[in-house]
């Protein structure tokens, strides 16, 4: 569990927002990307970015 909070601190606020908005909150991203004024997929792309930053920071 160290791991996955050590590869949480490489994030940015902003992507560290979007994932205790998704998962924490349990939020859907369309929600998400309504509130923020972008597409679905411009979240699911962020998403995507979070993914790989925290695979190769794990």
């Amino acid at each position: 569990m160290a791991r996955l909070f050590s590869a949480m601190d490489a994030l940015s606020p902003a992507q560290r927002e979007l994932v205790e908005k998704v998962y924490f909150e349990e939020r859907k991203i369309t929600d998400i990307a309504r509130e923020e004024g972008v597409s679905h997929a411009a979240i699911h792309d962020r998403l995507d970015r979070i993914y790989k930053k925290i695979k190769n920071n794990f």
